[in-house]
């Protein structure tokens, strides 16, 4: 029997494939190439077998590790020496091995072995020299005539790279990334529809990650770079991937959402009611759901916030066929609209002319079209298809039609009954502000947990970037770009929130949806545990949208004002209702200040930029009618001013902030009482209060405030530095869980290789 034992024992480790063979002698100290010159050569033509490597440098402690350093500087040397052989089967090798390699080094860095990661992969002395050729390699294959395979590996190997460390700042190994700079790689793949659709993901990923290594401590290129980059084409195709992501994640909400109302009856109301009771793995999921967003928000943001000529792509529409439909594994099917290519290799589909709006200071960015990138020739025929089928398909710009242009603009299929075929989805006009709007009024509706409140946090710096660009606003308010732009609300107990219905939303300028947006968000958010920071960004937005109206005297025609006075002064009345418990834990004095400079703005200066006189009228109408609801705040910030506390000067401001609100109330309401006296009624009308008000204008005496329509604008350091730093580190911490090097269609990549060589 023991005989047998050993036998059996034996025989196993006869079968050990020769590939493991060899890693178990590498990482024994041992040298297999001894006596073979072709050692390496034959090595990269077995399939590497990534579970076993990676767990032949675990099983190793730091002074084994630390032993092995020639062994391990020799592997990868050879695998950088690899890349640049003509077999492509030893290129596609030598990248898994890398991969392998690099990421299982870092995970030892990650526990307590105290180790130089660059001087145990390469050694210091060889490291600029082999990262070099690295980078050169990667440059070659992302730039060049290579299966798109292969360029996803080259992407993975960079990922690998970028989430070594959870700080990205700390991982040392970038410097050299610094050095020998892939983003024009980067963006060049971003110009192709096929390869965006494939790689588009990952390449805006390693953007958004380099962006932010040592962006406040160093000079990075890369911050330079995105910030001065005007290829139109590369910039359309980094908010695509941004759009599509986001679509997406709209679109499977849609369809959960929808799910339960499909039931109908008391039924399914009694079934959704003891299903709540059990949510705690639904909230799990979303939780993760919204925390995989985390990525293409940053880069959202960082286009927005470091790029000006971004702005435009904002607003373009795209027919970008290369996307897959909707029910595709990765994507959302977002179609496009946008002016005429400037290039034959443009790969899109001239619909329409759209004239871009100019406000009185705003600028458009420039854009170089001839600087664009020169497209590499594809192998995929499909994507050479889709191109010759756009040039051939543009229509003469001159019979574009012209006037304004309603869009509608939702990604999102409103209801089961909508047709699902991908033509109909994939020609489905849309833009990145008008899906991120969406997106926000999703994932604004439940900011309980830490991932939610980040998530939204990001949503809100991101408007408000938005909101400061001079040339943002021109477009978000030109009455000539009117858009549909779907809207969740969350359910409540005094309202029923029904699936939004994409062909009842109204077709209006974006200004007047993100103004809806925010009246959302404060109307769903007056909760005991205040998201009192959120707050404070959702109102900073508003104001920074009626500050550019009052300077550039822009009306937006239509739209309901009543619906913002409502919300905010259902706030005020929150916050003096809730005043014990919540001026405990915060500043409301601050929050309340913010509400009423906004009326101040309107009192002010609402004659520049409110629709009509008759606007005017009701705003006066809404103060006398809530009249107790600001006395109310008056008092409890003459309350607390008087005091000695924390906030006795914020209270302070905000009892001082009401001087016109007040001389308002006090000078029409005797007026009204003497008219209702004289008129022996006891319940007027509104058209009677507001007559009232029309002929006691001339009397009513005013203090001119200054600074309404001053604020401090957006900075992210210091302020935000850590807040952006941990959000950066919970990208890495999902990317690195996430990253698959291992799965390799070899057939695929064989047959692609044979097509090109």
């Amino acid at each position: 029997m023991s005989s047998r034992k050993r036998s059996g024992s034996g025989s196993k480790r006869q079968l050990k494939e020769k590939i493991v063979q060899i890693y178990e002698s590498i990482f024994r100290g041992e040298d297999p190439s001894l006596g073979n010159p072709n050692f390496w050569d034959e090595f990269f033509l077995l399939k590497p077998k990534v579970s076993h490597l990676e767990g032949e440098i675990q099983k190793l402690n730091g002074e084994q590790l630390i032993s092995l350093k020639e062994n391990i500087n020799t592997l990868f040397a050879q695998c950088v020496t690899r890349l640049g052989d003509e077999h492509s089967l030893r290129v596609v090798y030598a990248l898994q091995t890398l991969c392998t390699i690099i990421q299982g080094i870092y995970k030892k860095t990650l526990g307590e072995c105290g180790f130089d990661v660059i001087n145990i992969l390469m050694g210091f002395d060889i490291a600029e020299q082999l990262m070099e050729e690295l980078l050169d390699h990667v440059n070659t294959f992302l730039t060049g005539v290579y299966p798109a395979s292969l360029k996803g590996l080259c992407l993975k190997l960079l990922l690998v790279l970028l989430t070594g460390s959870e700080n990205v700042s700390q991982n040392t190994l970038l410097e050299y990334v610094m050095i020998n700079s892939v983003f024009e790689s980067l963006m060049q793949l971003l110009c192709d529809p096929a390869l965006r659709t494939a790689l588009g993901h990952d390449a805006v990923l390693a953007l958004t990650l380099l962006v932010n290594y040592r962006k406040h401590e160093a000079a990075n290129p890369y911050v330079v770079k995105l910030s001065i980059w005007d290829d139109e084409l590369a910039l359309n195709g980094y908010g695509q991937v941004i759009a599509t992501s986001l679509a997406e994640f709209c679109r499977q909400f849609t369809v959960q959402r929808a799910e339960p109302q499909s039931g109908g009856g008391w039924l399914s109301s009694l079934t959704s009611m003891v299903g709540n009771m059990f949510v705690s793995d639904e909230a799990g999921a979303r939780t993760q759901q919204i925390r995989a967003n985390n990525a293409v928000l940053l880069a959202l943001y960082e286009g927005v916030h470091l790029n000006r000529n971004f702005i435009t792509t904002l607003t373009h529409s795209r027919a970008d066929t290369g996307l897959p439909p909707l029910g595709g594994a990765s994507a959302s099917g977002a179609s496009t609209i946008q002016p005429p290519p400037t290039s034959s290799s443009s790969p899109t589909l001239y619909l329409s002319s759209i004239s871009s709006p100019v406000g009185d200071a705003a600028t458009a960015p420039t854009h170089n079209p001839m600087q664009a990138s020169v497209q590499t020739p594809s192998i995929h025929n499909a994507s050479s298809g889709v191109n010759n089928h756009h040039m051939s398909s543009q229509p003469d710009a001159s019979s574009a039609p012209s006037g304004p242009i309603p869009h509608s603009a939702s990604l999102i299929l409103a209801s089961p009954s909508h047709s699902s075929s991908p033509m109909d989805v994939n020609l489905m006009p849309a833009n990145l502000l008008v899906t991120f709007f969406e997106y926000c009024s999703i994932v604004m509706q439940d900011t309980k947990c830490e991932a939610s409140a980040n998530n939204a946090k990001l949503c809100f710096l991101v408007l408000t970037c938005i909101a400061e660009d001079q040339y943002a606003n021109s477009l978000m308010h030109d009455a000539n770009l009117a858009f549909r732009v779907t809207l969740h609300r969350l359910p409540m107990r005094h309202r029923r929130a029904p699936p939004p219905d994409r062909a009842a939303s109204p077709c209006q300028p974006l200004a007047c949806a993100l103004l809806d947006l925010l009246v959302e968000f404060i109307m769903s958010h007056m909760l005991k545990r205040l998201p009192m920071e959120l707050l404070l960004w959702c109102l900073g937005v508003g104001h920074r949208l009626i500050c550019y109206q009052k300077r550039s005297r822009v009306r937006l025609a239509g739209y309901q004002w009543g619906k913002l006075w409502a919300a905010v002064i259902a706030l005020l009345q929150f916050l003096n209702a809730n005043e014990s418990h919540l001026a405990r834990k915060m500043n409301i004095f601050q929050l309340a200040l913010q509400v009423v400079n906004i009326f101040n703005l309107f009192i002010t200066y609402g004659d520049t930029f409110l629709p009509s006189p008759a606007s005017y009228d009701d705003l006066y109408y809404e103060l006398i009618r809530c009249h107790e609801v600001f006395e109310n705040v008056y008092s409890m910030a003459l309350r607390y001013s008087t005091q000695d506390g924390e906030y006795k000067e914020s209270a302070l401001k905000l009892a001082n902030s009401l001087v016109n609100v007040r001389a308002i109330i006090n000078h029409f309401s005797p007026k009204i009482g003497a008219w209702l006296l004289n008129q022996g009624l006891s319940t007027p009308t509104e058209d009677q209060i507001l007559e009232v008000v029309r002929s006691n204008y001339d009397s009513l005496t005013l203090k001119l405030q200054d600074s309404l329509d001053q604020y401090e604008r957006y900075s992210e350091k210091p302020r935000h530095s850590a807040f952006f730093t941990a959000m950066v580190r919970n990208v890495v911490n999902d990317t690195r869980q996430n990253i698959d090097f291992a799965s390799l269609d070899l057939q695929k990549i064989l047959q692609e290789c044979s097509s090109i060589s």
